[in-house]
């Protein structure tokens, strides 16, 4: 039994120079009511682009995928939900993953959930299969920077942006989380690397 566990804006660089002018829209920046990131487009490119994912095949295959989403309460910190490509619907799943805070205005709703991009909070799923009882051998962990990289704080204008933007009550969890985004990546990292048997391939330093 397979399983993959994946948070869709690491793919986000795939996208060519000329199609970043359809997902990202930096003059609305300033502007709270439209999103930065077109996810819409994203998704239909995806999914009815010149190369579209095969949805029926991808829902039928033994091995399971699943994408991680940042689920946000009002009342409590934010946690991860893994969402199936065999069970829920496809297209909403991947927007909600892949739903940069800020960037994205808003939330996706799925359910009765409110969602955002899963690497808030765990942008490097590996524990998830740990959970569902894989061993460490059988674990493979692809990650998108070199060996001994560490994000570090935002900066001070990133941190002024989230502020601004989820400057409400509601939100303070949620802000907490933004702000402490580096230290748990970097902290998932450490624990990963202490794992010895679970098998990581890093890309070239200059990737």
């Amino acid at each position: 039994t397979e399983i993959y566990t994946l948070s869709l804006h690491d793919a986000l660089p795939i996208f060519s120079e000329s199609a970043c002018g359809h997902l990202i829209r930096v003059a609305n920046i300033f502007r709270p009511e439209k999103n930065i990131l077109n996810l819409d487009w994203m998704i239909d490119f995806i999914l009815n682009g010149d190369e579209p994912l095969n949805v029926r095949r991808l829902q039928k295959m033994a091995c399971p995928v699943l994408l991680a989403a940042t689920r946000f309460f009002r009342d409590a910190p934010p946690d991860t939900l893994f969402l199936s490509t065999k069970t829920d619907d496809i297209s909403n799943i991947m927007k909600a993953t892949a739903a940069m805070p800020f960037f994205y205005r808003g939330f996706v709703p799925y359910g009765k959930s409110l969602l955002l991009d899963g690497g808030v909070l765990d942008a490097v799923p590996y524990k998830k299969a740990l959970e569902m009882g894989f061993v460490e051998k059988d674990i493979l962990v692809v990650l998108t920077r070199p060996k001994g990289y560490r994000k570090y704080t935002d900066s001070f204008w990133v941190n002024k942006l989230y502020e601004a933007y989820y400057r409400d009550e509601q939100y303070k969890f949620l802000l907490s989380a933004l702000q402490n985004h580096y230290d748990e990546y970097n902290r998932k990292l450490d624990e990963l690397e202490r794992h010895q048997r679970i098998n990581i391939i890093y890309p070239p330093q200059h990737f």
